[in-house]
């Protein structure tokens, strides 16, 4: 007795496939194509979106930095020095609230030594 594979063997000697093993062989690979490319073309919507999306984010990231670039220089021109005027007309005010108090004192003390009760 002949193994299966022999006899199979011996059979497609003697009827080698035909045009009907070549359609169905070729019906198939095509089905497998056609899901192919079609994978692919998801594939490539998907990584086009998502490249779209990282452009769009990286020229947002690009326009709030320079925005923050423009805010700091105005910090620097504008607030600064402002605060730093401000910062003297509170010592300047400091000054002369200290120089009344003494003043105060002073007439304090003399109304005091002097007996003067007005």
């Amino acid at each position: 007795m002949l193994p299966p594979w022999a006899v199979t063997w011996a059979q497609e000697a003697i009827n080698p496939p035909g045009w009907d093993a070549f359609a169905q062989y070729s019906v198939l690979g095509i089905a497998v194509i056609g899901l192919g490319l079609l994978v692919y073309r998801i594939f490539m919507q998907l990584w086009n979106r998502s490249g779209e999306e990282l452009t769009r984010e990286i020229s947002r990231g690009d326009r709030l930095e320079a925005e923050n670039k423009l805010l700091n220089l105005a910090m620097q021109e504008k607030a600064i020095p402002a605060l730093l005027a401000a910062a003297t007309a509170i010592s300047e005010c400091t000054e002369l609230m200290r120089s009344l108090q003494q003043e105060r004192d002073y007439a304090l003390r003399r109304q005091h030594r002097d007996g003067d009760a007005r």
